[in-house]
């Protein structure tokens, strides 16, 4: 009988051991995991947050993130958090032209014992730009024939978008606007000429609109001359 109360005695110690290493290793808690963010379709970037507590009894620190594409990038602001502390972590996701929705992940590490890295996952839809523009490419081969070509530029929805201006970064190309055509004040056609066709050159062209409430944004189109169209 001795025995089994002593018995009994560890098994409850173990359990209030238990219950209590639960809080004292409990570490980073998460406010979400999971982020669905829409984004303006006339940026380039958007911020994510994901923010955290420390809620267990000692310090924790972040010892590595790894996002799982090149367009998302992390700057932690700090490492190591006391317990009781809060912190976040900002996560910065970079797009182009692309639509549609895009998934991210980020994978956190710290040097808590026994627990695995904390997968973040940030949902992004991307809504259709305000502004398209085709060919994003104009390019020429070496001893082509300089003639011109165009890149047309369409404007989409009523946002209040107006052409501000074309611009050549760079050198070795001539860029000028046509008036739209009659009912088609939403489309713009950019005819560049290559300046010469006889060595390799690359520059950029940037078609500027001014947005209302907004600083203008320049969208780009590249131009080349190379040696070949495979290049």
């Amino acid at each position: 009988m001795i025995r089994l109360k002593t018995i009994n005695a560890c098994l409850i110690g173990l359990l209030v051991f238990t219950a209590a290493a639960g809080p004292l290793w409990a570490g980073l808690t998460w406010e979400k995991k999971d982020l669905s963010l829409t984004a303006d379709p006339d940026e380039t970037e958007l911020l994510a947050t994901f923010r955290f507590k420390n809620t267990g009894e000692h310090p924790v620190t972040i010892t590595a993130v790894h996002p799982s594409c090149g367009c998302t990038t992390v700057a932690l602001p700090k490492q190591m958090y006391a317990s009781g502390e809060e912190g976040e972590i900002p996560v910065v996701y970079h797009y182009t032209s692309s639509s549609g929705e895009r998934v991210n992940t980020v994978l956190v590490q710290t040097d808590e014992p026994s627990v695995p890295p904390v997968q973040l996952k940030l949902a992004v839809e991307l809504p259709p730009l305000s502004v398209s523009i085709r060919p994003q490419l104009l390019f020429w081969t070496v001893k082509e024939k300089p003639e011109p070509k165009i890149a047309r530029v369409t404007l989409r929805g009523e946002r209040g978008f107006q052409l501000a201006g074309i611009e050549v970064e760079g050198e070795g190309f001539r860029a000028e606007t046509r008036p739209p055509a009659k009912g088609a004040a939403h489309q713009h056609v950019v005819v560049v000429t290559p300046l010469q066709t006889e060595k390799p050159s690359h520059a950029t062209l940037l078609v500027t609109f001014n947005r209302p409430n907004k600083i203008p944004k320049a969208y780009r189109v590249r131009l080349a001359v190379k040696t070949s169209a495979a290049e």
